[in-house]
């Protein structure tokens, strides 16, 4: 029955750490991936853009009326500044026209638009997925580099 000599080292177990901040780090940046998915579904689908598209705005006076209307929900309102939705406000006001323009001669892309934000969606989470991948690779080719070298100093 053979038996392991004792001047043979033996390989130290390797820590399965590193491997576990590259996917708690990828799967953040899919769950912020998936809410920015979310939220531009969400505006994509907003069933304002349809009277839009139709003539049914009243142009600009409509934009207007409607960023005037914007205000805070009561509990995100103290995080943040009141300048911010006054920023927000005017950026929306200077783009209305360009917006306008925009949803009035493409209604075919508006009917589109959920559908081609859900498809975004699945080609970036495919790519960080795929970079998960690349990155746990990348860390198990450089931990056997280091791994020997590492041997070797005790």
């Amino acid at each position: 029955m053979p038996t392991e000599s004792p001047d043979r080292a033996v390989a130290p177990r390797r820590s399965p750490w590193p491997h576990v901040f590259v996917w708690l780090s990828m799967l953040l940046l899919l769950l912020l991936w998936s809410l920015l998915a979310w939220a531009a579904h969400a505006l994509a689908d907003w069933s304002g853009w349809s009277a839009w598209a139709t003539g049914g705005g009243a142009g600009t006076a409509g934009w207007q009326v409607w960023i005037g209307a914007l205000e805070l929900p009561a509990w995100l309102a103290p995080w943040l500044p009141a300048q911010s939705l006054e920023a927000v406000k005017a950026m929306l006001a200077a783009s209305a026209p360009m917006i306008e323009w925009a949803v009035a001669s493409a209604p075919a892309l508006m009917a589109w638009l959920p559908t081609l934000v859900l498809v975004f969606w699945g080609v970036g989470a495919v790519l960080l997925v795929l970079a998960g991948v690349a990155l746990s690779v990348a860390v198990g080719i450089w931990r056997r580099r280091v791994q020997p070298a590492l041997a070797g100093t005790r």
